[in-house]
């Protein structure tokens, strides 16, 4: 009984890497019959642990569901800087191949930073027909090392090449920025990332938009009140 228990766990869940799947994940096979994947993805500094357990409670609803690790995740960067969209492309490439179940329809869903990156891979990679973007941001911007250094490059890529992005002059002079963000009386003391994103940008081109238009398939967008 243990052992068929255990073989049921292993089937159930399985462990992509780097060095077999290009990626890292772990994809929870859902024991209701279903036809449908999820591709989850955590929020700015969100370890893996708690990114696993919300993507079980998913699986639980129906689906399967692949905890995708974008940044963070050891031996990932820390930082946000050159996330690639590639570890989405080969996510997909894998759930489309997983022997263990058919997969024919992909949805993403991701938190702030990986409502962000959701959005963009969705745009870029057709095979995401479904999206749920929560409290996400809809440009890229410059990415930065331990919050508050310019890197000069951007926050996502794609096969190599930096995503378009806009420069973070901001951060270039961050005390008058802070001093900004707190006399502005519209941004409380939890709203930091609001202002950056808001006020910070106010002359950004087009290139830098996500362009949600290019998504083949439904979006949904939530933020909390």
């Amino acid at each position: 009984m243990q052992k068929l228990g255990q073989e049921r766990e292993e089937r159930q869940m399985y462990q992509c890497t780097l060095e077999k799947e290009g990626f890292l994940g772990t994809f929870y096979e859902s024991e209701t019959p279903t036809e449908k994947a999820i591709i989850f993805v955590g929020g700015s500094g969100e370890n893996r642990e708690n990114v696993e357990q919300r993507a079980q409670a998913l699986c639980k609803e129906g689906f399967h569901v692949l905890a995708l690790g974008y940044y963070l995740w050891k031996p990932l960067s820390p930082h946000t800087v050159g996330i690639p969209i590639d570890y989405a492309e080969r996510a997909i490439a894998f759930l489309k191949n997983y022997d263990a179940v058919s997969i024919r329809k992909i949805g993403m869903t991701g938190l702030s930073l990986g409502a962000a990156y959701t959005l963009l891979c969705a745009s870029y990679l057709p095979e995401i027909s479904c999206v749920v973007s929560v409290s996400g941001f809809d440009f890229v911007v410059e990415g930065c090392k331990y919050f508050f250094f310019r890197q000069h490059k951007s926050y996502f890529s794609y096969h190599g090449e930096d995503v378009p992005y806009e420069p973070a002059e901001a951060l270039s002079q961050l005390g008058k920025t802070l001093r900004s963000w707190k006399k502005d009386p519209h941004y409380g003391s939890k709203a930091m990332n609001r202002f950056y994103y808001n006020e910070c940008f106010k002359n950004r081109t087009d290139d830098s938009r996500i362009k949600v238009e290019n998504i083949h398939g439904d979006v949904l967008l939530l933020a909390p009140a």
